[in-house]
């Protein structure tokens, strides 16, 4: 799949695009504590869940492969006085160069659908510490010109062009286990939750 390149708009996209509510947070939080985690979020974009997950405390690396999208990134993360818990860099989810074993939450919010899934599944499992959680989320913009439609797929519990049983097929025949699907459709997000194994 050839990438799309949403730098060009970057600055609009942080503007414009929402983020997921307080649910989204308290959810990653009782699955994993925030605070003092170390925290990888994938096709970061402006940074939208990597500051939120820096501002609850954990330690954050933000990835992209859009340098436009970094730079938005890092100028939010200092204009929210954030810069310390956040590092934000230009890297592919199927090749993001960090070491192994270095994370206890890996996230992709609105994104996974752009990977090559098998690569960026086996490449987020090995960053992944032994127990750690990768979270997939998804989240339906209600209101405005797309509302019905939204509403259309968010009742088919659709992800994308994928239903969520479908993923979480695809996530344990990766070799993740404790699939968990987690679903909040009338706040407007869900997700799938999958642990690397410890043993």
């Amino acid at each position: 799949m050839s990438p799309v390149d949403f730098g060009r708009h970057s600055e609009d996209y942080a503007a414009s695009r929402p983020g997921f509510p307080a649910s989204f947070y308290q959810r990653l939080d009782a699955i994993t504590s925030l605070r003092d985690s170390r925290s990888l979020d994938v096709a970061t974009g402006p940074g939208v869940i990597a500051l939120e997950l820096a501002a609850l405390g954990s330690s954050v690396v933000g990835i992209d492969i859009s340098a436009e999208q970094i730079a938005t990134a890092r100028r939010a993360a200092a204009e929210r006085n954030l810069q310390d818990r956040v590092h934000f860099a230009v890297a592919r989810a199927e090749r993001t160069g960090l070491d192994a074993n270095s994370f206890d939450l890996a996230t992709a919010g609105q994104c996974w659908h752009w990977f090559d899934g098998h690569a960026a599944l086996t490449e987020v499992r090995r960053v992944l510490r032994a127990g750690g959680r990768l979270v997939i989320v998804t989240g339906v913009y209600f209101g405005g010109r797309h509302d019905k439609r939204n509403r259309k797929l968010a009742a088919k519990g659709r992800m994308n062009s994928q239903t969520l049983p479908e993923l979480e097929a695809i996530l344990l025949e990766a070799g993740y286990d404790d699939v968990l699907v987690h679903e909040e459709w009338k706040k407007g997000w869900a997700c799938l939750i999958a642990g690397k194994p410890t043993g």
